[in-house]
């Protein structure tokens, strides 16, 4: 038993070598963080020495409880756990050690006789008591070391704790900044979606406007044509229509004075011819009694029928002169006519000439018009571009502020657990803010509030905080993951060596046992 005992021991001493080893590790370690600027974490270099001893308490306990019962018969059961403290817990498992010792010391006839029939092969002789007292002494180093883990304990767990609620209120101010920064970011697209609605509504009154214009103008130039086109003929043929009817008119009138002269000239013929027949009858019965009367009568035909011709020859003439004169006035209405189509030609012309600068004119507007558009087109879209850009300018300046508060929030969790967190959150701030006063900040929670300030207000340094922290971070979550990959592996290792121990340390202890009670047969 007490080879295996220092063979345990060996173990123990093996074990804080390598705990030594680690510590001197994380010490090169902290060295080069230092030399590199990193600041380093207190926390970590919390060795792993109260963790092994306290796994290593547990199981020696366990172990030699394991042994005692074996080798002593019956123990008394083990004691309830309470919810009282750890303290209570130890004070019961150390009576039970006592009892146990006591017990151990009330054979000491059983020990002397092995040792004295083992005194045959072996050249020396081992005092029982010492033996005992050196497993007193080691019992109470190991519970010790125990009380030591557990204080140890408490102190990570209030630590982890305190942790939690500084995280839990960081968390808290996280969201409600991100609740106020959402709020911002929906009002901003609320305005913009106004904004957007207001211009499409002024563009689609520009567009009806534009309609509603050039439907009128098409309305307008066609009435225009049309009146003008009916206007113009319309004079024209007034104008011939009344040059004509007058016309008609002299010709009527000439034609009836034609009609008139020939009549008068039928009715002088009938006279004449009436007066011939009556002078005839009147002389037809004195002609040969009367030959100067016939004489007469010829004398008097003759002039009649000279007078007769003068007449119808002066009426010839008249005749000639009047279709002469309806032939001038015909040729006059038509050169008039003719001037009247010049002149509507001329008005046409003048007409054609206005239309196409009143549309000339129109299209200009139309252009002016549509120039005017496609610059409130141009510049509403430019108003929309800057809207845009500045949407993704406020979502990038929240993306960067959560990132920042979120790397924040974890430097400041690491700040947090060195012991010295107050002295750099001070250094950090005076960097920050050289002007602040950091003597009044008295505890952590008031210097990370003025630390997630001064980030918030420093616009132009936080870029290279940012790439800072994001470096720093990057290598002591590689020096974390490494840190605890090796703590894993040693963890395994030293469970591993642990179970052998603990198994060559039961097969001796039941061996031991064994030769004790065939030892104690034999003396019966």
């Amino acid at each position: 038993m007490l080879a295996s005992l220092f063979t345990f021991s060996g173990t123990l001493n093996r074990t804080d070598d390598i705990a030594a080893e680690y510590q001197k590790m994380q010490q090169r370690l902290n060295n080069e963080k230092r030399l590199a600027g990193i600041p380093v974490r207190e926390f970590d270099e919390v060795s792993i020495d109260s963790d092994l001893n306290s796994v290593q308490t547990e199981m020696v306990h366990q172990k030699f409880m394991e042994l005692l019962r074996k080798s002593g018969g019956a123990l008394p059961s083990p004691a309830i756990q309470s919810k009282s403290s750890s303290r209570a817990v130890s004070t019961v498992k150390s009576r039970q050690l006592s009892s146990k010792v006591s017990t151990v010391r009330s054979r000491p006839s059983s020990l002397p006789r092995s040792k004295a029939t083992s005194a045959g092969s072996r050249s020396y002789r081992v005092d029982p008591e010492i033996e005992n007292e050196k497993v007193k002494a080691e019992l109470n180093l190991l519970y010790v070391e125990k009380r030591k883990a557990e204080s140890e304990l408490l102190s990570i767990k209030t630590e982890i704790e305190e942790k939690e609620l500084s995280a839990n209120d960081l968390d808290k101010s996280m969201k409600m900044e991100n609740l106020e920064l959402s709020s911002k970011l929906s009002t901003t697209q609320r305005e913009l979606f106004k904004t957007k609605k207001d211009y499409r509504e002024v563009i689609e009154d520009l567009q009806f406007a534009l309609e509603e214009m050039t439907r009128k103008y098409e309305d307008l130039r066609e009435r225009r044509s049309t009146v003008s086109v009916t206007r113009s003929d319309a004079v024209v043929n007034m104008a011939t229509a009344n040059k004509i009817k007058f016309l008609e008119k002299q010709v009527r009138e000439l034609e009836v004075a034609v009609e008139n002269e020939s009549a008068e000239k039928r009715i002088l013929k009938h006279k004449a011819n009436q007066l011939e027949h009556r002078h005839h009858q009147q002389f037809s019965e004195n002609i040969e009694t009367h030959p100067d009367v016939e004489r007469l009568i010829i004398s008097k035909r003759a002039e009649w029928i000279k007078e007769h011709e003068i007449t119808i020859d002066s009426l010839q003439n008249q005749l000639s002169g009047a279709r002469n004169h309806n032939a001038e006035l015909r040729s006059r209405c038509q050169t008039e006519n003719d001037d009247l189509k010049n002149q509507l030609e001329a008005e046409k012309q003048k007409n054609s000439q206005l239309s196409s600068s009143h549309e000339k004119s129109l299209l200009r507007i139309e252009q002016e018009h549509e120039e005017s558009k496609i610059k409130e087109r141009d510049s509403v879209e430019k108003k929309l571009k800057k809207f845009n850009e500045v949407i993704v300018k406020m979502e990038k300046e929240s993306k960067s502020k959560d990132e920042s508060i979120r790397q924040l929030c974890a430097k400041c969790d690491k700040l947090s657990k060195e012991p010295n967190a107050l002295a750099k959150l001070r250094k950090y701030i005076l960097k920050i803010c050289p002007t602040m006063n950091v003597k009044e900040i008295d505890n952590v929670d008031s210097a990370l509030r003025i630390l997630e300030t001064a980030v918030k207000g420093s616009v132009g340094d936080e870029e290279v905080f940012k790439s800072e922290l994001a470096r720093k971070d990057e290598e002591l979550r590689k020096i974390q993951k490494n840190m605890a990959q090796w703590k894993k592996n040693t963890s395994r290792k030293l469970a591993q060596k642990f179970e052998v121990e603990l198994r060559r340390l039961s097969e001796n202890a039941s061996t031991m046992a064994e030769s004790e009670s065939g030892f104690a047969s034999n003396i019966n």
